[in-house]
């Protein structure tokens, strides 16, 4: 890691120097040209050209239908599959639906529309060889964490602003997960080993998790806002929060001890939580908690998938 200073340019400009063996190790040279892809707190630095053989292009003939609801789909399904560029021949996309097309493609991570002509389209994904599916996770998994942050901070002030933050983050966290499942199609495509196919399938199962966890969070703030208490609704989420790094870090330290831990805390918390609606006629209180029992529903899956990858790392493969 290297800190480097933000430096003005003029008036209106700003300039921060990339480190020389990054432009080297990428056989970069004064002039060439980068993308500037700005993420929710971070920017990333992609480089424009891309070596010819190492691009991935699969050409489709056509769009069955050209509804805006099907072209969404369609367009995600194409993500997905791992390809680098795509191009769609013997199409005829309307006017009025190029605008549409362009904000699908913009909810996707590193995609762009290269070429709208009227009988072609191509897309390019613009997604750097080093973000791999580890690196995605961890970054939902921290994403998850402002989304408990800010439900803290709905609970303790009832802020709006809190509601906003969580629901554009949730929209983050689904980016991410098509991400993880297009990076998932590419690897699965490529020669990798059984093992490492077992991972990236497992990594599969828990960004879907994440996702779920995420839309269960937004959940909880609705229910949490015509709720009429939050009598120790606070300190079970923040508990909540702890259960669920726990069970992703037991996930990727391969730590069976840890994971195991974290499912008894989760069935006993669920028990907890489900003797509290017992005992309350407040409605939307309720159904907030109802909320919760649902995301350790899911920290409680990613503790079981962390016990089966311990168990399958730590047991030695006998061919007979």
């Amino acid at each position: 890691m290297e800190i480097r200073k933000i430096q003005l340019i003029g008036s209106s400009s700003y300039m921060v120097s990339l480190p020389k063996k990054w432009i080297t190790s990428l056989n970069l040279k004064q002039g060439d040209e980068v993308i500037v892809h700005a993420e929710e707190d971070r920017v990333i630095v992609i480089p424009k050209k891309f070596d010819k053989e190492k691009i991935v292009k699969i050409v489709i003939k056509g769009i069955p239908k050209l509804d805006e609801d099907f072209l969404k789909k369609y367009i995600y399904a194409i993500y997905m599959l791992g390809f680098d560029e795509v191009v769609i021949e013997d199409v005829e996309i309307p006017s009025n639906l190029v605008t549409k097309l362009i904000g699908i493609v913009h909810k996707l991570v590193g995609m762009e529309i290269l070429d709208v002509s009227p009988n072609r389209l191509v897309f390019r994904i613009l997604v750097t060889p080093e973000l791999d599916i580890e690196k995605v996770l961890i970054r939902m998994v921290q994403m998850i964490n402002n989304m408990f942050e800010e439900a803290k901070n709905f609970i303790e002030s009832r802020n709006e602003d809190s509601t906003k933050s969580i629901e554009m983050i949730e929209k983050n966290v689904d980016r991410f997960y098509w991400l993880a499942v297009r990076l998932e199609n590419r690897l699965t495509r490529e020669s990798i080993g059984w093992s490492d196919t077992r991972f990236v399938l497992g990594s599969r199962m828990i960004a879907k998790m994440i996702e779920d966890i995420a839309d269960q969070i937004v959940q909880f703030v609705d229910y949490m806002s015509i709720s009429k208490t939050n009598n120790g609704v606070l300190e079970i989420l923040m508990e909540i929060k702890g259960m669920f790094n726990l069970a992703f870090n037991s996930f990727i330290n391969i730590d069976i001890e840890e994971s195991d831990n974290v499912v008894k805390e989760v069935v006993e918390m669920q028990n907890k939580i489900l003797s509290l609606i017992k005992n309350s006629d407040d409605v939307g209180y309720a159904l907030s908690l109802q909320t919760l029992i649902e995301v350790l529903n899911e920290i409680r899956s990613i503790g079981e998938i962390a016990i089966n990858r311990a168990v399958r790392e730590g047991a030695e493969e006998i061919k007979i």
